[in-house]
């Protein structure tokens, strides 16, 4: 199978001791070897869940293949503010597409500030960033800054070995809340389209190009519909809920078996329609702009 399903042991590991760490994963048909030149978004619950025990990570999602630069670079971002491993989640039509973008200077770059710990008086493992929720990260070998880490279990603070029942659960509610507290770091949801409507497209990844020229087109003929791509899938934009609450209907184009879906489905309550596709191959327009008029096609604006 592909590489993240051999690296869930350290991912979780990662999880446990709290330090920044990238991973790119480009998703592609499976399962096992599956069809490993053909795209695919069916491994994102096991991005999401795929560990033992509560394991968060932070999910980034770029949509087109010049943001898979920005998008790399933003998850290292989040890695490092917030002492999390961060999952950058693209797929096999990303990685093998391309498109005409400049290369910034690299004094355009957004700087990424890397703090280390240094006073070894005032130096707990385990303490606490009161807005991030992150640790402190110190130098291996740095005399005086010296402490555990590993796959056990940490004491709050101290960072000792515990297997105390209600430090564990302290610890994995503070390793649950640091994840959801980076939605305070990260934009909105954009909508593209009238800002509430008769249908939301929303989607992630590389369907993004054929939801968004399916709805210019939808609009065109005067059917009240928009589309929202998701970026960044755990956790979720704060408004996620407040923009889905807008429109009368919500579709989900996934090229899985409505993994997203089942995801919103759960998160905010609405039932929203499916639109799946597994054959290795991405959208077409024409499938998306089907299904907005099965939708909502007896809806036209005269």
């Amino acid at each position: 199978g592909p590489g993240l399903a051999l690296k869930s042991e350290a991912l979780g590991l990662a999880v446990m001791v709290e330090l920044p760490l990238v991973v790119a994963m480009i998703q592609r048909a499976g399962p096992s070897t599956g069809m490993p030149t053909k795209t695919d978004q069916a491994d994102l619950l096991q991005v999401l869940f795929g560990r033992n025990g509560e394991s968060p990570v932070a999910i980034v999602a770029p949509a087109t293949p010049s943001e898979c630069f920005k998008y790399a670079i933003e998850a290292f971002r989040l890695a490092l503010r917030h002492m999390t491993p961060t999952v950058f989640l693209s797929d096999g039509y990303l990685g093998t597409g391309s498109e005409p973008w400049r290369v910034p200077a690299a004094e355009e770059l957004p700087r990424i500030e890397v703090k280390f710990a240094k006073d070894a008086d005032a130096f707990n493992p385990y303490d606490r960033d009161p807005e991030t929720l992150a640790r402190p990260w110190a130098t291996p070998g740095t005399p005086g800054l010296e402490h555990r880490i590993g796959g056990l279990e940490k004491a709050d603070v101290t960072g000792n070995v515990s297997y105390d029942p209600d430090n564990h659960e302290k610890m994995t509610r503070f390793r649950a809340e640091k994840i959801a507290r980076i939605a305070n770091d990260i934009p909105d949801l954009e909508v593209v389209g009238g800002e509430s409507g008769d249908l939301l497209v929303l989607g992630w990844g590389s369907t993004y190009g054929a939801n968004l020229s399916a709805v210019i087109r939808a609009r065109k003929e005067g059917l009240a519909v928009s589309c929202a791509q998701l970026r960044y899938l755990n956790p979720f934009p704060s408004n996620v809920g407040d923009v889905i609450a807008r429109f009368d209907q919500v579709l989900i184009p996934e090229l899985n078996l409505g993994q997203l879906a089942m995801l919103v489905r759960s998160r905010y309550l609405v039932d929203a329609v499916s639109l799946n596709k597994v054959t290795g191959r991405p959208f077409l327009i024409a499938e998306i702009e089907e299904k907005i008029h099965e939708l909502v096609g007896s809806k036209v604006k005269v």
